[in-house]
């Protein structure tokens, strides 16, 4: 019978201890019993990818607690739109004399813009950084209610209002579920104090810093003042911990990694981790570089993780952190941040100017080329001197009777102050048969170049030929560099002009000493010879005067399966068809094929997604948008 009891009461405690172990220590450590996901951005400057925010959506979707943040510098009038917004103008066009805008609404008159495509991404939490600062407190209240309407916090833990607290929250706590309990992820935000910009003509680089300070900032003098970022987290963490008791703490902090005194003195994220304990990462921000992950040693012993996201929306960090629960407390057992990769270039391209009624393209150029950010390569089909434009033949008549005077030309190439085109194809209309014109001219356009017009340089066409020598009039192709953090990208652009008469390549549009003759022939010629100086991508744009039913044209295929390193082909059509995009599967790929309509002033944008892989740039997507210029 003792025996009995000695082995009921050893099974109950073994049964105890069981439990126990099953609660607090996982059966396969290889799972952990909790994983933390942060996704971070930061320096967007009113730009939000939409790439960006489908990706994050889809995060979303499968991990519904994964937390978003954004490290500051998201207000600014870097966008068409935003542009409209601060300054409550529209630009309607481009005259003589420059653009002209309308008023569309008093200055900041609703919600600002970016703040539609920030909401997508469902924020825990957005920090302020020092860009928002450059603008009047009255609109960075309105932009902080904005978000606090929907539920985005706004934090900065060391921003404070003269008249006593915070300006904005300093931390959030975000709970998540997970199979052993409740989680707790503080996120605590803070802001450089240099918030104003450095003086560029101060002859002192050793300049007291203290006038960048919030405080001494015309617009918050007297209203709002920024403490020390690394005296202020020490405060706040002490007070998280001791308040909130979260099990990890997330510092989102607008400031670089390491200080360059004296231009920016307040980069002091590398300073933070190894003086502040109790911070387990670290989102960096404000020098719009990338860091993967950087590690430090906080004083307390553990390993802070640091990451930045770059700017524009070009990358975005992710951190992932696991944890294991051991008698009644969360231990963190890994931490990783990375960086994606989201950058991406952009071929606009714009037909039929400058003529004396077309500023509408103009105006809409201007606003896509403003918005894709120095990303972009800009590319005029066709006709850009048309000889039917009454101006330029007005101007032509002077320049010949020797009456042109500087003032004269630089009317009909004011445009340029504006925009400026990597690349013209030459057009159909450009061969006039009429010998005495402006294009056919080589000293008028000897005189053009040298009063420093860009135009003559740019200007490309690989199939229409000089007949005496049999050689291409123009530079066939222009390869087009385009910066990224990554490297450069070089985007070759191929000119063609296309005959007007039937779908053939017949001699019959010609001028006396030019012709025009079949490209496919020297289409794989000529992207060979691209691709061997070193071009990413490969774009034809074509100039045609020939209407079209929306049809892919038997000569666009026979350009397109001459060469299997064709990315897109760009067209216009003369008819009123609309614009069409069409997608050609070939050896080697598939191309993107996109026709636009130059009656109806359609400019189109092909946005290509790309990757780096071994080195080497590659197409990942080519996402063609369409925008008219018609009013």
């Amino acid at each position: 019978m003792k025996n009995k009891k000695r082995i009921l009461i050893a099974t109950i405690f073994f049964i105890l201890a069981f439990i126990s172990y099953m609660e607090y220590e996982s059966i396969d450590e290889s799972i952990p019993d909790a994983e933390v996901n942060v996704l971070a951005t930061s320096d967007l400057h009113g730009n939000v990818p939409d790439e960006l925010v489908d990706y994050i959506q889809k995060k979303r979707a499968s991990d519904p607690n994964l937390i978003t943040v954004d490290g500051g510098d998201f207000w600014d009038a870097q966008t068409t739109e935003m542009k409209e917004w601060v300054s409550g103008k529209k630009l309607i066009g481009l005259s003589l004399n420059g653009p002209e805008y309308s008023t569309i609404s008093a200055p900041y008159t609703g919600n600002p813009p970016f703040l539609k495509s920030m909401l997508k991404i469902n924020y825990d939490a957005v920090v302020l950084g020092n860009h928002e600062f450059l603008n009047e407190k009255p609109a960075l209240d309105k932009v902080i209610a904005g978000f606090g309407q929907n539920n985005v916090p706004v934090l900065s833990a060391n921003i404070y209002k003269n008249s006593g607290g915070n300006y904005v929250k300093p931390y959030v706590v975000k709970n998540i579920k997970t199979k052993k309990g409740k989680l707790k992820v503080g996120i605590l935000g803070l802001t450089i104090r240099e918030v104003g910009e450095r003086d560029k003509d101060d002859d002192d680089p050793y300049h007291n810093n203290q006038y960048r300070y919030l405080q001494n900032q015309d617009n918050y003098r007297g209203k709002l003042y920024a403490n020390d970022v690394i005296s202020e987290a020490k405060k706040w963490v002490k007070m998280m911990n001791s308040k909130e008791k979260p099990d990890l703490i997330i510092a989102v902090v607008h400031s670089g990694e390491k200080a360059k005194v004296p231009k920016n003195p307040g980069n002091v994220i590398g300073d933070l981790a190894e003086s502040v304990s109790g911070i387990d990462a670290i989102v960096a921000a404000h020098t719009h570089k990338y860091i993967s992950e950087h590690n430090y040693t906080a004083p307390d012993g553990r390993r802070v993780v640091v990451t930045q996201p770059g700017d524009h929306g070009e990358y975005l960090s992710s951190i992932n952190i696991k944890l294991e629960k051991r008698y009644r407390k969360w231990e963190v057992i890994y931490k990783h941040t990375a960086v994606k990769n989201f950058e991406s270039v952009d071929v606009i391209t714009a037909s039929r100017m400058p003529t004396d009624t077309n500023e509408g393209i103009y105006s809409q150029l201007e606003n896509l080329s403003y918005d894709s950010q120095y990303r972009s390569v800009l590319v005029d089909n066709g006709n850009y001197l048309d000889t039917a434009t009454p101006l330029l033949n007005s101007l032509y008549s002077k320049y010949k009777d020797k009456t042109l005077s500087l003032k004269d030309s630089e009317k009909v190439f004011n445009y340029n102050q504006y925009i400026f085109f990597n690349s013209v194809i030459l057009g159909v209309d450009n061969i006039d048969i009429a010998s005495d014109s402006p294009w056919n001219d080589k000293e008028f356009r000897k005189y053009l170049r040298d009063k420093g017009y860009y135009l003559d340089i740019t200007t490309i066409s690989s199939n229409i030929l000089d007949k005496s020598s049999g050689k291409p009039h123009n530079t066939p192709y222009t390869i087009n560099v385009v910066s990224t953090k990554e490297g450069s990208i070089r985007i070759g652009i191929l000119g063609v002009t296309l005959d007007s008469v039937g779908t053939g390549f017949s001699t019959s549009t010609t001028s006396n000493s030019l012709t025009i003759v079949d490209p496919a022939k020297n289409t794989d010629k000529y992207v060979r010879e691209m691709k061997s100086k070193g071009s990413d991508i490969v774009v034809i744009v074509l100039n045609s005067g020939k209407a079209s039913d929306g049809k892919i044209d038997k000569s666009i295929i026979d350009i397109c399966n001459s060469s299997k390193e064709i990315d897109a082909i760009v067209t216009q059509s003369n008819s009123d068809v609309d614009s069409s995009v069409s997608r050609l599967k070939k050896q080697g790929g598939e191309v993107c094929i996109v026709k636009t309509s130059a009656t109806k002033g359609v400019l189109s944008k092909l946005h290509f997604e790309v990757d780096e892989i071994r080195g080497k740039w590659q197409v990942r997507n080519i996402v063609p948008k369409f925008f008219s210029s018609m009013p």
